[in-house]
């Protein structure tokens, strides 16, 4: 196989101008925008169910206490959302009639 200079040099010498033209320092640059991308695309578990593989683009996304959720769907996310909170709830309900601080004792998911 020919080595691409040999290959570029065999180009009209409009099209090598054009790839000369290029700038060397977007490579290095674009892997920012790969690493954020591979971010939004890759598969993550559903936060409720657990077995759902679902991608950032596709969730039912919420913040719920500060923290962001990704769920499969709206019925998935809302039944997590009302757990949570329930749950929640219940720890500060635990901690105001034990008469103890509450905010080192809950759960944090």
């Amino acid at each position: 196989m020919d080595s691409l200079l040999t290959r570029i040099s065999l180009l009209p010498q409009f099209l090598q101008d054009y790839i000369a033209e290029y700038n060397a320092e977007h490579r290095p640059l674009m892997k920012n925008v790969l690493n954020e991308l591979e971010h939004f695309y890759k598969e993550i578990p559903c936060d409720n169910c657990y077995y759902a593989f679902i991608t950032r683009k596709k969730a039912v996304c919420g913040k719920i206490l500060f923290r962001d959720y990704y769920c499969c769907s709206k019925w998935c996310y809302y039944e997590f959302e009302y757990e949570l909170r329930k749950s929640y709830l219940r720890q500060r309900r635990n901690c105001v009639t034990n008469n103890s601080s509450c905010d080192s004792s809950l759960v944090k998911v």
